[in-house]
């Protein structure tokens, strides 16, 4: 029954890391890095998984870890 619950989960928040496509548009000596496409034709053109920020049990355990090492 677990097995189906994570199975679920796993689902559920695949779902939400959907990749990003970023566009590198330059006018001129002008450079910009955008979401959507260029008003001309796109230098480069890729896609960009986003960063989820750290949760705060994470946060925490990093804390902990760090705090941990600075003692030694």
């Amino acid at each position: 029954m677990y097995r189906w619950i994570l199975g679920g989960f796993i689902l559920l928040v695949a779902g939400y890391g959907h990749a990003q496509q970023v566009f590198k548009c330059v006018n001129g000596k002008d450079v910009s890095y955008q979401s959507d496409p260029c008003p001309g034709a796109a230098v480069k053109s890729w896609d960009a998984a986003p960063v989820l920020e750290p949760s705060n049990a994470e946060q925490w355990r990093i804390y902990r870890m760090r705090r941990q090492l600075d003692q030694r």
